[in-house]
């Protein structure tokens, strides 16, 4: 039995083949979640490093997703981007939409960012701060690139369960970044069923450690 109507949902003024993952989405979401829009959606383009390379951000709809005593925040994004194929090198605007998701933590950890270690490169370039490296989990290192303006907060923030739960997410890519008590994470794809329920439950691992 669904939790919530799927009509929260919102697909006027889409196209005709965008429709079919927005509502696969919302039926995947009201199976396990209590659906309701949420107009508080705290995520500001201006703000964050993760926005950068968008040529727009707009924040189409929010959703609040829930399972007493949890919740979080969904907002479903049309974004627009350059993207560089082929051997050519021709470039190609891209506007698609995709599903970020944000809470508020307990505390206020400064500036944080995690990418995956493909990206070091650029990160070093935009955000001037010390990596973050853990010597005691070679395999997080290896696979992502923590950036942070106070590495004390950051490192009791990143304890095993939490690194561990970032190695797990369950459809793999994803970026995250931290603004004070702010988390916002995304895997910035398409939106898709698999992403919408990978960042609810990984935000529901965040609310199990009362971060």
């Amino acid at each position: 039995m669904t939790k919530h109507n799927t009509d929260i949902i919102d697909t006027r003024g889409l196209h005709d083949h965008e429709k079919p993952a927005f509502i696969a989405m919302g039926e995947a979401l009201s199976e396990r979640y209590e659906l309701k829009f949420e107009k508080n959606i705290d995520i500001n383009s201006g703000d964050l490093e993760m926005c950068k390379g968008y040529s727009s951000f707009e924040i189409r709809n929010g959703l609040r997703v829930s399972e007493a005593p949890f919740f979080a925040r969904l907002a479903i994004i049309r974004v627009s981007y350059d993207s560089v194929t082929g051997k050519l090198y021709r470039k190609d605007n891209i506007t698609e939409h995709q599903t970020w998701g944000h809470i508020h933590l307990k505390k206020d950890y400064g500036h944080v960012l995690l990418k995956h270690e493909t990206l070091r490169e650029k990160l070093l370039e935009l955000f001037h701060v010390a990596e973050i490296d853990f010597e005691e989990d070679p395999e997080f290192s290896k696979h992502f690139y923590l950036l942070a303006s106070d590495q004390d907060k950051a490192r009791r923030l990143f304890d095993p369960a939490l690194r561990d739960a970032f190695k797990a997410f369950p459809s793999g890519y994803c970026e995250a970044e931290i603004l004070g008590n702010k988390l916002v994470i995304a895997t910035k794809r398409a939106l898709n069923t698999d992403d919408a329920l990978s960042i609810t439950e990984f935000l529901e691992t965040l609310i199990e450690k009362q971060c």
